[in-house]
């Protein structure tokens, strides 16, 4: 009879051990889950982010294009071309300044994506 109520219980605690382990299972998986959900959307926004990147960077290059020809041709109409370039100017400062700021995100992104998923870096 002891060795049946040891039976018993040694029975009930590895019950006990099989339903903490598979709460744990099911836990880690939906962390699991969490983390790859949260994987994708980073790398949705870094790959949105390089994109908005290159378009910027293609705009800042018209500009400076732009520039570039309205600083050639200065001597003919200065008044009309200061207006101009300074406007150009000013545009070409505020895009310099957007890509800075994807460049950041983008670094930002990369370094946080690093930490969840490091083969994605390289997208």
């Amino acid at each position: 009879e002891a060795q049946i109520e040891a039976l018993v219980s040694r029975l009930a605690q590895q019950q006990v051990r099989e339903t903490q382990l598979r709460d744990s299972l099911q836990a880690g998986s939906e962390d699991h889950e969490k983390t790859r959900a949260l994987v994708d959307d980073l790398r949705s926004q870094l790959i949105e982010c390089n994109r908005a990147a290159e378009l910027d960077r293609i705009r800042t290059h018209e500009l400076e294009s732009q520039l570039s020809s309205l600083e050639q041709e200065r001597g003919r109409d200065r008044t009309f071309m200061h207006d101009q370039e300074q406007q150009l100017r000013h545009e070409l400062e505020r895009m310099q300044e957007i890509c800075s700021m994807h460049e950041r995100t983008v670094a930002e992104l990369r370094g946080e994506l690093s930490t969840k998923d490091p083969i994605v870096v390289k997208v």
